[in-house]
């Protein structure tokens, strides 16, 4: 066998081999190419500088934190982008006002609340803002308790170096106030207290309160439906968990300096390096920007660690293939979609990568199967994301139907496949827990699976 020959045998193996794999693909950004250009066109076409945070709302607008740009970036649906909030100059302005108008100064991170307000970590500024849903940008005010110094509560004093920035299912918003050491929670208005770290800059409290433990440079936040705090922290390469009665423990990473390994097994014996962000889905399961490693890392809700993206290679590759075989340099933002896909922003190439999560692969187009259907999230309450994909990809029509395990039909729809995408909200709130069989049918392929409404 010639080299040439070998070498091609050998790509239509790992093709064969990844067909089915999750792919990636360049979302916003020109890698390589940091600047400030593209608003109104495609954000394929635009260029970054430093994207840090990510957050996207239920509508499917991306918005991206960019560091040194100074501002905060919306990607629409349609893949637009334009900026949402700030003038690219540093400074600190426009509370009142338009956000466009407005001056920030090196975003970190950003969280979404349910009625259309966006809040951010205006880091340089040493505040926290908020941009409602008409475009009005403002300073969260504080009344800081159980500050770290001992000093009398009640009076306000400022934040210093905040980064990560999420909130629960209340709207009760969490910062990290990185030089403090510490995690604050913001509740009842401008009352904001300490729920995790003691200002001290060590690694101890594991299976005491959250309040007397130490941490490490806090980074990113997330807060699952349970009320449940997951604290990346980075310096201790570990993520930390609160519960909701301020207990803390280790989650995932073992403590140990650097390393990567432990995929498959506990989460908490796996080596993590530089953990900056964690993420939460609506199944449970978290996922951890493990930025040394270049990889994005999963738990699941059983305590299992994997590994979803990267090679753990410096580069700026892998576009069109499989998420795993990808690489990216600094994994700093993390977003997840209603349909499950995956938003990773890579801080020194300047880009947003995106990590489709339903493919066909080359085994079921050859056995016939045309197409390919997911529900998410499953289990669910009765409101869901279907999403299916097509071989043909062309514009045909399709049936949904979803019938009961009795065999009544709770729901049907006649709609169609965009260049062979489909993607639909349902709703079946009136319908009792249980299992339910949902039919895709096109107009000569069909798919079924299960999915559960748990009530």
């Amino acid at each position: 066998m010639t080299p040439k020959f070998y070498k091609l045998s050998v790509l239509l193996l790992f093709l064969s081999y990844y067909s089915g794999a999750q792919i990636i693909s360049t979302y916003a950004g020109i890698g390589g190419v940091a600047s400030y250009t593209g608003d109104g066109g495609p954000a394929t076409d635009a260029t970054m500088f430093s994207p840090y945070g990510l957050a996207i709302d239920d509508m499917g607008n991306l918005y991206i934190a960019e560091r040194i740009n100074n501002i905060i970036r919306k990607v629409d649906a349609s893949g637009i982008i334009s900026t949402y909030a700030g003038t690219g100059i540093a400074g600190y302005s426009g509370d009142g006002g338009p956000a466009t108008n407005a001056r920030l100064n090196t975003p970190y991170d950003i969280a979404l609340d349910h009625q259309g307000n966006l809040y951010f970590t205006d880091n340089g500024n040493n505040v926290i803002r908020k941009i409602n849903g008409s475009g009005v940008i403002s300073t969260l005010n504080y009344h800081i308790q159980d500050y770290c110094s001992g000093l009398p509560p009640g009076l306000v004093y400022s934040i210093s170096n905040p980064t990560g920035i999420a909130l629960d299912d209340s709207n009760h918003i969490y910062f990290s106030n990185t030089a403090w050491r510490v995690v604050m929670k913001v509740k009842n208005g401008d009352s904001v207290k300490i729920v995790a770290g003691n200002c001290i800059l060590s690694y101890t409290g594991d299976g005491g309160p959250a309040t007397v433990a130490a941490l490490n440079n806090p980074l990113g936040l997330a807060v699952d439906h349970a009320g449940n705090l997951y604290i990346a922290d980075d310096g201790n390469n570990v993520v930390r968990k609160v519960s909701p009665a301020g207990i803390i423990t280790r989650y995932a990473g073992n403590g140990a300096v650097g390393g990567f390994y432990g995929d498959g097994g506990s989460a908490t014996t796996a080596g993590i390096f530089g953990p900056f962000g964690v993420t939460t889905d609506s199944t449970g399961n978290l996922y951890i920007q493990d930025l040394f490693n270049r990889r994005i890392r999963k738990v699941t809700p059983s305590g299992i660690i994997t590994t979803v993206a990267g090679n753990g290679i410096a580069a700026y590759s892998g576009d069109g293939g499989p998420a795993l075989a990808a690489s990216f340099y600094d994994a700093t933002g993390f977003a997840i979609d209603r349909i499950g896909n995956y938003y990773i922003s890579d801080l020194w190439f300047s880009v947003i990568r995106k990590v489709n999560t339903l493919t066909l692969s080359a085994e079921e187009v050859n056995s016939g199967i045309h197409i390919k259907s997911q529900v998410f999230p499953n289990p669910n309450r009765g409101i869901f994301m279907l999403r299916s994909i097509s071989s043909q990809k062309t514009d045909e029509r399709v049936d949904i139907e979803i019938t009961n395990v009795l065999g009544q039909i709770v729901y049907s729809e006649h709609t169609k496949f965009i260049e062979g995408n489909l993607s639909e909200e349902i709703f079946l709130t009136n319908e009792p827990g249980g299992i339910y069989i949902l039919q895709v049918r096109g107009e000569r392929e069909s798919d079924m699976i299960k999915f559960v409404i748990d009530k």
